[in-house]
């Protein structure tokens, strides 16, 4: 497999995490935006983190890929409880980081679980206790792998102005775009920046990651 591939392959399984993710959102908002936004905010956020890691894993596969092996792979064994799934190809994935946070994710609060249920038809009291102890979770786990700050400290809804030289990668315009800096408009959202990343790291860095995020929990008798 050439290392062209490796990346493209990389690219497609981060990318769907945080596809996933924002998929999630919209049927969030769509359902719930009256009463909800703050919860979907915090969503959100998840995916945009998500992304981020997803273009760490791709620079790093870039500057530190190594040849594929020459021998063919060893044909896959199906997994007990589920003959049809496809298997994972652990050479599809350069770094586990990005996988491994999102294991911690969910270990920590159940993010998952939270985002592929379908809460159409949930009252929204009940989602909201479950949303507590999500937010809670993710939040602590996001603090110890990124040190997030807004890209400006003026409230929401403010009015701010863009000097010519701006960053144009911080900033989104929106609305009616015409003309040359500077821009004045209303600050909808105030934006994020890392200035620390710290992805959790495998116990045994020469073991491929398996892809699984999280372990099936069977409660013996």
């Amino acid at each position: 497999m050439s290392t062209h591939a490796s990346n493209s392959r990389v690219n497609t399984v981060l990318s769907f995490s945080a596809a996933l993710l924002s998929a999630g959102l919209g049927v969030w908002l769509l359902q719930h935006a009256d009463s909800t936004l703050r919860i979907a905010g915090a969503v959100a956020l998840v995916g945009a983190v998500l992304a981020l890691a997803s273009a760490l894993v791709r620079r790093s596969a870039l500057t530190t890929a190594t040849p594929a092996p020459t021998s063919p792979p060893a044909p896959a064994v199906p997994s007990p409880g589920a003959p049809n799934a496809p298997a994972f190809d652990p050479a599809t994935v350069a770094d586990g980081g990005a996988l491994r946070l999102l294991a911690k994710l969910q270990e920590q609060g159940r993010l998952i679980d939270f985002v592929m249920e379908d809460i159409r038809t949930v009252p929204d009291s009940q989602v909201a206790a479950v949303a507590r102890v999500v937010h809670t979770g993710c939040r602590a786990t996001l603090q110890s792998a990124f040190a997030l700050q807004p890209l400006h400290v003026s409230a929401e809804g403010t009015t701010v102005t863009l000097e010519s030289g701006f960053d144009p990668e911080a900033h989104r315009l929106l609305g009616k775009v015409a003309g040359t800096p500077p821009f004045t408009g209303t600050l909808l959202h105030r934006g994020w920046r890392s200035t620390m990343v710290k992805l959790p790291h495998a116990t045994d860095p020469a073991k491929p990651h398996s892809g699984i995020v999280a372990p099936a929990e069977i409660e013996l008798r």
